[in-house]
């Protein structure tokens, strides 16, 4: 009775704040679970974030410390947004270079039990929906047994406290980071696990690769691809696919001094942002890898290997084919461009389709395009297509023989590729008649004409 009384006060708590516990998301089916990390807030505030895109943020990095305690800042208003907009938030902890700290205070058992009363005092103070646990990696026997401990403690703290808090981990995608992870013992206690199916190629070998292939390629020598590494967690680890979400990188590698995959570069290897891609690297000649199923671009002496549109929605169908539980973001201020987030908008529209790749072509086209719309006449509806050579921000308007708009069918930007988009004339406002449609992209622009028989 004493937990019912809990669970109804957080419920009633949780309205007071604005949150609609029966809220149901448009990806009711599928997770996207994007990481938003504190610093970035100056490039992607609370206020833009596109909360309807995603079903999950986890909230980047609070600090475990060696005798139990846990640095954070927490953000209460990003906490609050989350809620109002039916978005669960979980608050992450650790980071790429905790590993020696998670190891220092799992291996202490009062240490540890203060660590996790810690937590369950910040889920209830901040008011989050659980926990997402980013040690990277255990490395020893030790560190398995207690990592093990860990995950059993919080679970029990957390079902005692609240039976609805979540607990997630970040983990690696190959045999190497997970050769100490007990996987088979943590699933119990694990609602999912985020697959860093990323740095795949991080130039430890001194040569230049993808930074997430899709599928493995003949010159990727031990480098992993996306596929190898969900193929490892679901084959030779066994976890359930339903565990497991599917990370993208909206980041890139640059590799300097180096025209080719699989070939010597001058360090070190840097990491441009999407958004820094986009805005500086645009000049570039883009090139598809039709084996690995992702782009890369070079100008004759350095190489980028990063995602964009294209890759992104073919991994998310991927993700479905094999029955993944959803898709995971690192981090979700690196694709902003403008009011855009091309890659975000693209994971969301493939978790709810299961026919948007189709619309771009695999090849750069050489130039701008814009095609006769078919069928022409028609009734209501039309497509229409076009091709970009390069990225770049589009409009697409229809205007009356008067030279009034009367829709806007694009408005933002869009990869290199073949494109194409449906004009509906169902509206009442549309009558039969001869119409006009505008592509406009840098310095191109051409209009067609199309006619609408009702």
């Amino acid at each position: 009775m004493k937990k019912k009384w809990k669970l109804l006060f957080r419920y009633v708590r949780l309205y007071i704040l604005g949150v609609s516990i029966f809220s149901s998301s448009v990806f009711s089916q599928y997770r996207i679970v994007g990481y938003y990390a504190s610093w970035s807030q100056s490039v992607l505030p609370v206020s833009s974030i596109q909360f309807s895109s995603l079903t999950h943020i986890n909230y980047a990095f609070a600090t475990p410390n060696a005798d139990g305690s846990i640095s954070s800042t927490n953000d209460t208003n990003l906490i609050s947004a989350a809620h109002r907009a039916g978005c669960k938030i979980l608050i992450s902890l650790g980071g790429a270079s905790s590993g020696s700290v998670f190891s220092s205070m799992t291996s202490d058992t009062t240490k540890r039990m203060v660590f996790v009363s810690n937590l369950v005092t910040m889920m209830n103070k901040y008011h989050y929906d659980g926990a997402d646990f980013d040690w990277e990696s255990p490395s020893s026997t030790a560190d398995s047994t207690n990592e093990l401990l860990l995950m059993k403690q919080v679970y029990q703290a957390f079902q005692k406290s609240d039976t609805s808090l979540l607990i997630t981990m970040a983990i690696g995608s190959s045999p190497y980071t997970g050769q100490w992870r007990n996987y088979s013992e943590l699933n119990p206690y694990v609602n999912w696990y985020n697959v860093m199916t990323y740095d795949l190629d991080q130039g430890w070998s001194g040569k230049s690769g993808y930074n997430a292939a899709l599928y493995y390629y003949t010159a990727m020598g031990n480098d992993y691809s996306v596929d190898q590494s969900i193929t490892y967690l679901t084959v030779t680890r066994q976890i359930p696919p339903s565990k497991l979400t599917l990370g993208v990188p909206f980041y890139g590698k640059m590799f300097s001094n180096c025209t080719s995959f699989n070939t010597t570069f001058t360090s070190p290897e840097t990491t441009p942002f999407y958004y820094d891609i986009v805005n500086n690297y645009s000049t570039w000649t883009r090139f598809w890898d039709n084996v690995a199923k992702v782009p890369y671009l070079c100008n004759g002496v350095s190489l980028i290997s990063y995602d964009d549109s294209l890759s992104v929605a073919l991994k998310c169908e991927y993700a479905k084919t094999k029955k993944l539980s959803g898709m995971m973001i690192w981090e979700i201020s690196q694709d902003v461009i403008g009011s855009n987030q091309p890659l975000l908008q693209a994971i969301a529209k493939e978790m709810t389709t299961s026919t948007g790749i189709a619309a771009q072509s695999y090849e750069t086209p050489l130039h701008y395009s814009l095609q006769n719309n078919y069928p022409n006449p028609f009734n209501p509806t039309t497509n229409i297509q076009f091709t970009l050579p390069r990225a770049g921000y589009v409009t697409l308007k229809v205007y009356d023989v008067l030279g009034r708009e009367i829709v806007t069918l694009i408005n933002g930007w869009r990869e290199a590729g073949t494109n194409v988009v449906t004009f509906n004339a169902s509206s009442s406002s549309i009558a039969s008649g001869i119409y006009f449609y505008r592509l406009a992209s840098g310095n191109f622009t051409q209009t067609k004409r199309c006619l609408v028989l009702k």
